[in-house]
C-alpha cells in the first residue's frame, strides 16, 4: 500500500496526492482535479478519469486501459 504514497502513478492519484494539506507553510495552491465526476448513467467509453486527465492520449478515450504490473504488489492501467 505504501508505494501509493511513494511512488503514485495513476494520474488521479497524483492529483489527489497534490491536494493533501501540509502542516507547515504550503508554496502555491493545492492542486484541484478539472472537470466534475460523471454520473454512473452516462459513464466515458474508456477509461473513467479520461475526460478530467491532464495525460490523456487517444487511447485513453477509446477502450478501457488494461492494467499492467510495476512489481509484486503494484498495478497501473495508465
Amino acid at each position: 500500500m505504501n508505494e501509493i504514497f511513494d511512488d503514485p502513478q495513476h494520474p488521479y492519484i497524483i492529483s489527489l496526492m497534490g491536494a493533501i494539506p501540509s502542516v507547515g507553510k504550503r508554496e502555491g495552491a493545492f492542486a484541484t482535479i478539472r472537470g466534475s465526476v460523471p454520473s454512473l448513467e452516462q459513464m466515458p467509453k474508456g477509461c473513467r478519469f479520461a475526460p478530467r486527465c491532464p495525460f490523456v492520449e487517444q487511447r485513453c478515450i477509446d477502450a478501457v486501459p488494461t492494467d499492467k504490473r510495476l512489481d509484486g504488489t503494484h498495478r497501473v492501467a495508465c
